[in-house]
């Protein structure tokens, strides 16, 4: 009797442990992935293939990971009323940041809400090679002048570019966050570091595109086709014609 229980306690044995481990596994799926079980010596024993970390059962699907045209650029939508979800301008702000130049080159057309920043606007313009009056023309249709604008989709103050924080963090692209490069909100909400990073964007795309018109579609909304751009150009035409 007892050499039958001694044959048997290994497969008993061998049982309980797979039973064991079986049930960790439903519980908790994240730890151990096994596909096979072998029988050694009369005991069950679990093949594992591979130990995965949390994350990857965690990461979102394929739907998630792609963002839609609209999330990578973050600019408020050509229909919507521009600064109409922005927050109130702080006072701080405008008394820290903006310095009104007496010989403001701006066009007179230019509103008081986006010439108020006139010194920022030709400092930055003079550095990246831009017409000043061009950057006040983004700067009215994208936030109308007031440096805490933030849209929809989560772009940052006067020239509205997508921070690397906040909501914008929430886009992820096929190689990760798409804005991991790009400054913080609080970087951005600074006018002259808003301005000057607008800039720097937009000159960068002329250069590439070798085409105002082009640089701006590019600038605008994904979905907006040259919408954008022709606005853009429309309101910085009428601020040249009153130079």
């Amino acid at each position: 009797m007892r050499a039958i229980e001694r044959a048997m306690f290994p497969s008993i044995l061998g049982g309980c442990l797979f039973i064991f481990l079986f049930s960790n596994l439903l519980s908790n799926p994240k730890i151990v992935l096994a596909s096979a079980v072998v029988v050694k010596s009369g005991v069950a024993i679990p093949v594992v293939e591979k130990v995965l970390p949390p994350e990857i059962f965690d990461a979102p699907n394929q739907e998630e990971i792609t963002a839609s045209p609209e999330a990578l650029f973050g600019l408020a939508s050509p229909s919507a009323e521009p600064g109409a979800e922005a927050l109130q301008v702080s006072e701080q702000a405008i008394s820290s940041s903006n310095v009104v130049s007496d010989n403001c080159q701006l066009a007179v057309a230019v509103p008081e809400s986006v010439r108020q920043w006139c010194s920022l606007i030709q400092s930055a313009a003079q550095e990246h090679g831009l017409d000043p009056n061009l950057v006040a023309a983004v700067i009215f249709q994208e936030s109308h002048g007031n440096p805490n604008a933030i849209s929809h989709s989560g772009a940052v103050g006067l020239m509205q570019v997508m921070p690397s924080d906040g909501l914008a963090a929430s886009f992820q692209c096929i190689n990760g966050p798409c804005f991991a490069g790009r400054p913080s909100s609080a970087e951005l909400y600074d006018p002259a570091f808003n301005i000057s990073y607008g800039c720097r964007m937009l000159a960068g795309l002329v250069q590439k595109h070798d085409s105002l018109r082009e640089a701006l579609r590019a600038y605008g909304p994904a979905n907006s086709g040259y919408y954008y751009a022709d606005l853009i150009l429309s309101i910085y035409n009428r601020y040249q014609q009153a130079l």
